[in-house]
């Protein structure tokens, strides 16, 4: 397993992620303003969101705050299994290129997301209708993560520094999801799946560090539990996974517990594992007075990254999506919505200027 590589070189390793030649990073001549990206390298932090597209290149106003306050961005859902496989022959990168090319030019880095996921949203009808047996769905899936790599391995030059290699692979209640349709992959445990495409994604860039990806695992619990034995054992056999991310989406009715969040995240980081905050919302409802669900939606976002502040292994936080306008809340969450750090005309709310405060302030902690 080759060394994790540090926060610091990723920051300084400018020429692995430089602006493409043929046309220059834009310059200015005033002060640098304080944004949240300067004040998170000051802690020794990257900080970001999910960007969505077209609206990235669509909307200027949306693409003027990422480049001016992140320093990384994760792709919503322009890297999944659905949006880069339009058949099984053929690959289609010309969308994810340009979100490559936007990070290079604005010496942003970026988090790949994600080779494998159960979820059917995020697969394509060919595969979905397809009758194809276990060792099909194999030769399909190890084929998808070594071209995807190899493709970024070029593409990127260094810009995406990790990739959430597999996601939610496991149940609430801690079980493998033997009824993924990735399962037959590696039935019938968790540890084989997951050893199986670690090592494909190594095998194929072992400079990428590689992370598991999943939610409500902040407190210990058997979902969490079973996350850190399942990675505590892959580590212990020398499995290349290098991280993992908590994806802390929240909302009215929040964990609160900071103490056992922390303690919980210690334990993943005591396996050497780097953390990411890889997903962050708070969802409001609808219902909710609209200055008191700000201000709990702001000490919300403040707690986060505080917490990421205090834990050495925590590198990153970043959060899903940056404004209420573009939102899969209102969606996916009858009578909650609101859940970004922007409002409907990407004006920053209270939760903006509570990450700027927290990030402003030296952590209590790093241990």
């Amino acid at each position: 397993m080759i060394p994790a590589l540090t926060l610091m070189a990723f920051l300084t390793m400018t020429s692995a992620f430089s602006a493409p030649k043929n046309k220059p990073a834009p310059t200015s001549k005033k002060s640098p303003t304080i944004t949240l990206k300067r004040l998170a390298k000051e802690r020794g932090l990257l900080v970001g969101a999910a960007v969505a597209v077209p609206e990235l290149f669509e909307d200027p106003v949306y693409e003027k705050f990422i480049r001016n306050e992140f320093s990384i961005f994760t792709p919503e859902n322009a890297f999944k299994f659905d949006a880069l496989r339009p058949s099984r022959d053929a690959f289609s990168f010309e969308t994810p290129d340009k979100m490559v090319h936007f990070a290079r030019l604005n010496r942003m880095l970026m988090r790949g997301h994600t080779l494998v996921w159960h979820n059917p949203a995020a697969l394509p009808n060919w595969f979905l209708k397809g009758k194809f047996s276990a060792k099909e769905k194999r030769e399909i899936l190890k084929d998808h993560i070594q071209k995807t790599l190899t493709h970024f391995k070029k593409a990127a030059k260094g810009a995406i520094i990790c990739w959430d290699v597999a996601n939610e692979v496991f149940h609430h209640d801690g079980s493998y999801r033997t009824d993924s349709i990735w399962a037959p992959v590696a039935a019938p445990t968790a540890n084989a799946f997951l050893t199986q495409v670690f090592n494909w994604a190594h095998e194929t860039d072992p400079k990428l560090k590689l992370f598991y990806n999943d939610y409500d695992i902040e407190l210990p619990g058997p979902k969490a539990t079973a996350v850190y034995n399942t990675l505590k054992a892959l580590k212990k056999a020398g499995v290349p996974v290098h991280g993992i991310g908590f994806q802390m989406h929240q909302g009215p009715d929040r964990i609160t517990d900071l103490k056992a969040i922390r303690a919980n995240m210690r334990r993943f980081a005591a396996l050497g594992l780097q953390i990411h905050i890889t997903e962050f919302d708070f969802k409001l409802k609808d219902s909710e007075p609209k200055e008191s669900a700000l201000e709990k939606q702001a000490l919300a976002y403040a707690d986060a990254i505080n917490l990421c502040k205090s834990i050495k292994a925590c590198k990153a936080f970043v959060s899903w999506g940056i404004t209420d306008k573009y939102t899969y809340v209102s969606r996916d969450n009858s009578g909650m919505g609101r859940a970004n750090m922007l409002d409907f005309e990407l004006l920053p709310k209270p939760a903006y200027y509570a990450l700027r405060s927290a990030l402003s302030k030296k952590a209590d902690r790093r241990d």
